[in-house]
């Protein structure tokens, strides 16, 4: 049942959360250095504005109802090259949604 829930309520993969991906390659020096923090504001800046607002319902939706876990696995496929822990990847996520209020 729970499967069955997450399948129905995933979304569609915005072009934002593509766009917020592509800076993980590009700022991945910060993943070394321990900060997601500092890396989730440094990979909004690849986020189109008019992306943004569907990056957020996208994160608040698979925030609410991923593991963490498998938020790291929606990262891996935006990104194969780039390593994060799974607590590491949900407080990226998490990072980023509340950055885009």
């Amino acid at each position: 049942m729970r499967l069955f829930l997450r399948q129905a309520t995933a979304m569609r993969i915005p072009p934002g959360f593509r766009e917020l991906c592509s800076g993980l390659h590009q700022d991945a020096l910060y993943l070394a250095q321990g900060s997601v923090e500092r890396l989730a504001a440094n990979c909004i800046s690849f986020v189109r504005q008019e992306h943004r607002a569907d990056l957020r319902e996208f994160l608040r939706i698979e925030l609410a109802v991923r593991t963490a876990s498998e938020l790291k696995g929606v990262i891996k496929r935006q990104k194969p090259d780039i390593f994060f822990s799974s607590s590491a990847a949900r407080t990226f996520l998490e990072n980023v949604y509340q950055r885009l209020d």
